[in-house]
């Protein structure tokens, strides 16, 4: 089956394509291209102000807020849904009906399962990986990787390499630290670290690195972490943040 697309520069944008306000596309990117069989009717948006790198692939279904970034080479599966200000990094890999909140980065390289939940604000370093199936395909696979998909909450933290095994939910504020292998649930706001991850503490008993020189002691003080997307996009505000 063929599907009708237009060209934009060197990059193919399929029919189906809502583009927003003021997007910009790199060079020989793919947006909106439907998976074999399947209508060519279905829709795919871009959200204003947002902009896509080069060689990049969107998939058909995938939605997304203002200011999305997909930086070079990274790759989305069909149906994925993303809220505003939501970037993926450098050839990092987000599969089929993953859903992000909003105000997320996905670093490079990073890969993210399918049906996955990224809750608002929270942010994945390079090379992560977040796994939902549970064992080798079997009659039931999509069933199970459905019900063992990640689920991140808000305002979570994953260190670099950090994994994450099928069934794992990491609780809101939670941070895991770099390299982790989290084999089971994590409390929110915990810290987890090793391989298989532990709590090792609570975010608010963390320490600056140099206090003096930043003028902060508990750099997730539990008083002044942001309870709710307003109140994060107010603080950033505060401090002259813009994208």
């Amino acid at each position: 089956m063929g599907y009708e697309y237009d060209i934009v520069g060197t990059s193919k944008v399929y029919k189906n394509v809502r583009l927003g306000k003021d997007v910009v596309i790199g060079d020989f990117s793919v947006i909106g291209q439907p998976w074999n069989g399947m209508s060519g009717d279905i829709t795919t948006i871009i959200g204003d102000y947002s902009f896509i790198g080069n060689n990049v692939t969107i998939a058909a279904g995938v939605k997304t807020g203002n200011k999305f970034t997909a930086e070079d080479g990274s790759r989305i599966a069909r149906n994925c849904i993303f809220g505003d200000l939501v970037a993926i990094g450098l050839n990092a890999v987000v599969l089929e009906e993953a859903k992000f909140e909003g105000m997320n980065r996905l670093h490079a390289q990073g890969f993210v399962s399918e049906y996955a939940e990224i809750g608002y604000g929270a942010w994945m370093g390079p090379q992560i990986a977040l796994f939902n199936a549970p064992h080798p395909k079997c009659p039931k696979a999509k069933f199970c990787e459905r019900d063992y998909a990640p689920r991140i909450g808000r305002f979570a933290r994953i260190g670099g390499a950090a994994r994450t095994i099928p069934g794992v939910i990491i609780g809101d504020y939670a941070l895991i630290g770099s390299g982790s292998v989290v084999a089971k649930s994590v409390p929110e706001k915990s810290v987890v670290a090793g391989n298989p991850a532990k709590v090792i503490k609570l975010i608010g008993e963390l320490n600056c690195w140099d206090k003096v020189k930043y003028g902060v002691e508990h750099p997730y003080d539990v008083q002044n972490l942001p309870k709710a997307p307003e109140d994060l996009q107010k603080r950033l505000a505060e401090l002259g943040w813009t994208r």
